[in-house]
């Protein structure tokens, strides 16, 4: 248990390279964006640019 919650910790405060899916609730909570706005969340993250999207779909099966 206190392993748990020192891994859930480390990942919180940025210590663990992955964000704790226990608190994954968090991000989709509307009370965060009175913390941290959708955009600034963004600027903090290390993400990068794709060349293009693809969207796929499933053709009816009729």
């Amino acid at each position: 248990m206190i392993e748990k919650l020192q891994r859930i910790w480390r990942g919180l405060t940025g210590r663990d390279t992955t964000y704790p899916h226990e608190l994954a609730f968090v991000l989709t909570s509307p009370l965060r964006n009175l913390i941290l706005s959708p955009a600034a969340l963004a600027s903090c993250l290390s993400l990068e640019e794709v060349p293009a999207a693809r969207e796929l779909r499933l053709a009816d099966a009729r």
